[in-house]
């Protein structure tokens, strides 16, 4: 996948909610292909604006409320497209997050994220390991230190629980790396992984549902930051994935006779008009073939 082609052809940008239709989104990027693709590009060779986009990411966050030794307390579950339950259910969850800001998620799938969790494709975070700094009553967030991130905790570096959540964010090992000395090379020196507030967590907690979030990477002006808590799915020219090809709605029509076809003779045995229109049809087709 090219990520630079996609960025640079605007008809693979648009709305989410607009356009979820036209939109394959096995194509959107994880928020750690794009940072790896800013840092192989470092110097703006591809495209002048490639560091100046904000992206709609593959990657998702489910929140979720769990009984532990200490009671009741928040978790998320930051995963990639292969487990995301938003695009699994796309237009039902652009619905609900512009009715009610967020996706609800059933017992089902609920599960299916919990499950993918044994097979890599989500990680799960205590939120009161990540020791957030509150933003406001919605969301919650920690720092990185661009600079001083691989120190101990004293010296302005990460716990592990900040440091694990943050890999999978912008990529794992060497990669990570790669990523902060790009943005030190840019002049950030500090970026932000943005999350729902545990306390909003509890306030919208209900039992045995969740509630799940799309992601966004931002522009290097607003310095990489980082949010797995976005629910303006109808912000414009954001999207960028690959675009689907519309099913023209005549031939949609046929292949729907052609998929049942006992049950278009019944139906055409009760509406006789319907019939006579349909040989018509292929009459005049016939006659076009033979010309």
């Amino acid at each position: 996948m090219d990520i630079i082609k996609l960025i640079t052809n605007k008809k693979n940008r648009g709305i989410f909610q607009k356009d979820t239709a036209l939109f394959d989104v096995d194509f959107i990027s994880t928020s750690a292909e794009i940072a790896a693709r800013r840092a192989l590009d470092y110097k703006n060779v591809s495209d002048p604006a490639f560091l100046n986009y904000f992206y709609f990411t593959a990657d998702f966050g489910m929140y979720v409320v769990e009984k532990t030794k200490l009671g009741k307390e928040g978790f998320l579950y930051y995963g990639r497209r292969e487990a995301n339950p938003i695009f699994n259910n796309l237009e039902e969850a652009c619905r609900q997050m512009l009715a009610n800001e967020n996706y609800r998620l059933n017992k089902e799938e609920v599960k299916k994220v919990f499950d993918s969790v044994k097979t890599g494709h989500t990680h799960r975070t205590r939120l009161s390991s990540l020791k957030l700094k509150e933003f406001d009553p919605e969301f919650a967030y920690f720092e990185i230190d661009t600079r001083y991130y691989w120190q101990n905790v004293r010296s302005g570096g990460l716990n592990r629980h900040q440091r694990e959540l943050a890999e999978k964010v912008f990529g794992e090992g060497k990669d990570f790396n790669r990523y902060m000395y790009f943005l030190t090379c840019h002049s950030i020196k500090k970026i932000r992984i943005y999350v729902l507030n545990p306390k909003y967590i509890q306030q919208q907690h209900k039992p045995g549902t969740a509630i799940a979030r799309l992601c966004l990477l931002c522009d290097l002006y607003y310095s990489s930051n980082f949010y797995a808590t976005i629910r303006g799915v109808d912000i414009a020219d954001m999207l960028f994935g690959v675009l689907r090809m519309k099913t023209n709605t005549v031939e949609a029509a046929y292949l729907k006779l052609l998929e049942s076809p006992d049950e278009t003779v019944e139906i055409m045995k009760t509406n006789p008009a319907m019939a006579a229109a349909l040989s018509d049809i292929c009459k005049m087709y016939e006659r076009r073939k033979s010309k």
